[in-house]
């Protein structure tokens, strides 16, 4: 079957997991550029984001926090589920099992109200998930300012408890930039100020011609991490090796290092690639505090947008009152 890869549909599907009090369930769907605007399409996109939201349920005992899962799916003119693959996994197996579970249940979506593509038609989805109490999200909802690079078009932000520093120079960098935090269990490691560092690189002149499909694709993605890998010590032990994403339409591949001098320590690591530039994350934890630290690293990744675009997911949030990432 004939194909075509839209990866500027992004479909978000948000759902929270009941915990001490009622969750806060929000669905959004927006799409960016690609597929017409119409009120049709408009309405598609909402049935989506309904079904999704029927057939996806978070088991209570979901991580709690802010989590995206990427599934790049396949549909047939009806609106049939042909395909679908874990393109970005949410670091959480419980998270991708239910997100993967819940569309062998759906196995189709509304169908299109406009003909496109004659013979099926492939994108990618994002879904949103939030697990939580009302006060839980709250907390989640609120984004300090983040890092505005004009000279690039590029910006990212970070979640409380973390802080951006002033950006910083090196040699073959646009930019390095620290993330600091006001919370004693996500400070610095010991001898350390920061607890990430984030950097702009310019991409290398042979990468500056290659689409954003061919970085994003499973061949590249293992040059990713073989760079990753390389920079960790051979005795060290690599673990969580998968894709990540980057903003709306980026993907990016990560490691979780623990040293072996310093096996009470997590080491975090990441890059994605676009035909602009490369950005790459560097963070660390302690192990106890790992499990909050992670998700919180990720939502760094996903911040990251071009400055003339807001996020169309904090668009329909905004617009519906519902908890933004």
């Amino acid at each position: 079957m004939t194909t075509r890869l839209l990866t500027t549909l992004i479909a978000s599907a948000l759902a929270s997991a009941a915990l001490a009090q009622a969750p806060v369930p929000a669905t959004e769907t927006r799409a960016v550029s690609a597929l017409p605007e119409t009120p049709a399409m408009r309405d598609w996109y909402r049935s989506v984001s309904e079904r999704a939201r029927r057939f996806i349920k978070l088991p209570r005992e979901s991580p709690i926090g802010a989590h995206e899962v990427v599934v790049r799916m396949t549909i047939d003119p009806q609106g049939n589920i042909t395909d679908a693959l874990l393109h970005a996994s949410s670091g959480y197996p419980v998270l991708d099992d239910t997100v993967m579970a819940g569309l062998r249940r759906m196995g189709r979506l509304p169908t299109l109200p406009e003909r496109i593509g004659a013979e099926g038609l492939q994108f990618d989805v994002n879904f949103r998930l939030y697990a939580g109490t009302k006060s839980v999200m709250e907390r989640w909802g609120v984004i300090h300012p983040g890092l505005e690079d004009k000279d690039h078009r590029v910006r990212f932000q970070v979640p409380p408890p973390f802080d951006i520093e002033s950006p910083r120079s090196r040699p073959g960098h646009a930019w390095i930039v620290g993330v600091t935090s006001s919370d004693a269990t996500l400070a610095p490691l010991p001898g350390q100020t920061r607890v990430c560092d984030v950097s702009l690189q310019v991409q290398r002149p042979e990468w500056r011609t290659l689409t954003r499909d061919q970085l994003t694709a499973p061949a590249h993605m293992d040059r990713i991490e073989a760079t990753l890998r390389a920079d960790v010590h051979a005795q060290d032990a690599v673990s969580l090796p998968m894709n990540v994403r980057f903003g709306r339409v980026s993907t990016g591949r990560e490691i979780v290092v623990t040293p072996r001098h310093r096996p009470a320590e997590r080491h975090y690591l990441a890059i994605a690639d676009t035909p602009d530039y490369r950005l790459s994350m560097a963070c660390a934890s302690t192990e106890d505090h790992f499990a909050r630290a992670l998700p919180l690293f990720r939502a760094i990744a996903h911040s990251v947008q071009p400055l003339d675009a807001e996020p169309a997911v904090a668009k329909a949030a905004s617009a519906a009152g519902a908890p933004r990432p």
